[in-house]
């Protein structure tokens, strides 16, 4: 019986890698050396992909009829998920964070090490995935560069919303860690580095982590043949994914603990792995490997564990938050405050859902949170903080600028919403069909104070501006519009989060009588205080 022809093994097979044809020629009576011959020497139908190398020079072949269908799709990561590469778990990673991650992120989740001989670095990996399209590259605005699963295998239905959460629930979360490995003097304390704080990723070895610090602790430092003590090193990654265990971020992690440790380093290793949970398999698998398995809940309470969680779906779905549960964004206020800089993190997020449950609110009709729009004349793309449709063809957009009462909006920053962010919006609206005879106002609204210039800047802009209609509100006029929402708990948000004047430690000086300045008398410019930080009194 003849042995069949690599296209029928390809029709009836589906596509698979040139070492399965051979080993299928082979099962059917050639030699391993005419079976190699063989598919070398396949018709042109016969297609091999290029740029994606696999083991021994083994590639992925297919007919050309099966290109770009399901079944080409789904042999293809068979074939990676088969084989001993850096490919599959760097796909895995990518999803299990959603389908999208900033591309800098790319080389901390992929488990792969940046320069070390015999393995793929991360920029060779994106590198040959885009190149087959099972990862691609993106750009989100706010966030930069993004890598994300190809549109065949699940990146259409990557949300940069969830992204944009994620991203913010981590930052919260990294800088609890740093401040708890701070405090427990587990690394030194002015030497934590964190992800997205400095140019490059924290690096220790041949591996790129979230959040790394020196640690002298007893067990972790060594003494060089000077005499000199050295320290040992915490290593530490975070993922969360909305209390969904992932295998894959577990086994990404001990990829690279387990690569540190067979390079024989002489420096100590405490690595510690933060999630919302995980599996029971998992977290054995982890801590069999020296691994410290901690959870949100475990390291910083019940209250941090659901703040996080409440932030990561109500900022995936903001606009219906700020519609129906403005309580929620009382609740991880109330939680995650106690965090070292979280609330300097929430404030912008959260203030823009604030404006959205209040403008609904008053005005009615319905509201989008983070709508990101492009102007068909010209490609500029621009982020709509609010914005608010109503039936009566009225189309409002606001800028929301959710800063503590301390900061001062600039000059700078209404000119470039001014001059860059509203014709963009106001040419999208211009084109689409449902908004084209709409009436357009824009909104700059802060819960700070404007600079002279700035304020001047959109008083006059306002004047001369006949296409639309301008206006901006302060942080005492936000307050004054909010009370008509009768919302008491946003009041008390905004009263306790957004305008309450920073702390300071006020001295009294030059000040003869010894009486206590009034409020009106206590401003930077007199001359009966000074104002200092506690901090700086420390």
């Amino acid at each position: 019986m003849a042995s069949p022809s690599v296209e029928q093994i390809l029709l009836t097979e589906g596509p698979c890698l040139t070492s399965r044809l051979c080993a299928i020629l082979e099962a059917g009576g050639l030699s391993s050396s005419a079976a190699r011959q063989r598919v070398s020497r396949a018709p042109a139908k016969v297609k091999r992909l290029d740029g994606l190398v696999f083991p021994h020079r083994v590639r992925f072949a297919y007919h050309e009829s099966q290109f770009n269908s399901e079944g080409y799709w789904n042999g293809l990561l068979n074939c990676l998920s088969e084989s001993n590469t850096a490919y599959m778990p760097a796909i895995k990673a990518v999803e299990a964070r959603g389908g999208i991650v900033p591309q800098s992120h790319f080389g901390i989740i992929c488990g792969a090490p940046l320069k070390q001989k015999k393995h793929l670095s991360p920029e060779t990996i994106i590198e040959r995935l885009t190149n087959v399209r099972l990862l691609k590259k993106t750009h989100v605005e706010g966030i930069g560069d993004c890598i994300s699963l190809g549109d065949k295998i699940g990146g259409d239905e990557a949300s940069e919303d969830l992204l944009r959460a994620r991203l913010l629930a981590e930052k919260i979360l990294l800088n609890a860690v740093k401040e708890w490995a701070k405090n427990l003097g587990l690394a030194s304390y002015n030497k934590i580095e964190v992800r997205d704080e400095q140019p490059d990723n924290p690096r220790v070895g041949t591996f790129s982590w979230d959040l790394t610090g020196p640690s002298y602790l007893q067990p972790m430092r060594r003494t060089n043949k000077q005499g000199k003590i050295q320290p040992g090193f915490l290593v530490c990654d975070v993922a969360l994914t909305g209390g969904v265990p992932h295998e894959v971020i577990v086994n990404s992690f001990i990829k690279k603990i387990s690569t540190l440790q067979r390079l024989n380093l002489s420096t100590p290793i405490l690595p510690i792995l933060i999630t919302d949970g995980y599996d029971r398999e998992a977290f054995s698998a982890g801590r069999s490997h020296g691994i410290v398995m901690g959870t949100v809940k475990s390291l910083f309470g019940h209250d941090v564990a659901r703040g996080l969680d409440i932030l990561l779906r109500v900022l995936t779905s903001a606009a219906a938050t700020a519609a129906q549960s403005p309580e929620a964004i009382t609740e991880i206020f109330s939680k995650l405050s106690t965090i070292e800089g979280a609330a300097g993190n929430l404030r912008g997020p959260l203030f823009e859902m604030i404006v959205g449950f209040c403008v609904k609110r008053v005005e009615g009709g319905s509201i989008e949170i983070g709508d990101r729009v492009t102007n068909p004349s010209n490609g500029a793309k621009a982020e709509i903080d609010v914005r608010l449709t109503r039936e009566n063809k009225q189309f409002h957009c606001y800028e929301c600028k959710g800063y503590h009462a301390g900061n001062r909006v600039n000059l700078a920053e209404v000119e470039k919403w001014a001059k860059e962010k509203v014709p963009a919006i106001y040419g999208y609206m211009k084109s689409h069909g449902t908004f084209k005879d709409y009436k357009a106002s824009f909104n700059f609204w802060t819960t700070s104070s404007f600079n002279d210039d700035a304020a001047e800047f959109l008083v006059n802009y306002a004047k001369r501006t006949k296409k639309y209609s301008i206006g901006f509100k302060d942080g005492k006029a936000v307050r004054q519009y909010a009370a008509e929402a009768s919302s008491k708990s946003i009041i008390e948000i905004l009263d306790q989060h957004y305008l309450a004047e920073p702390l300071t430690k006020i001295i009294i000086k030059h000040n003869p009588s010894n009486k206590i300045p009034s409020v009106e008398q206590q401003s930077p410019a007199s001359a009966l205080i000074e104002e200092v930080d506690f901090e700086d009194e420390l």
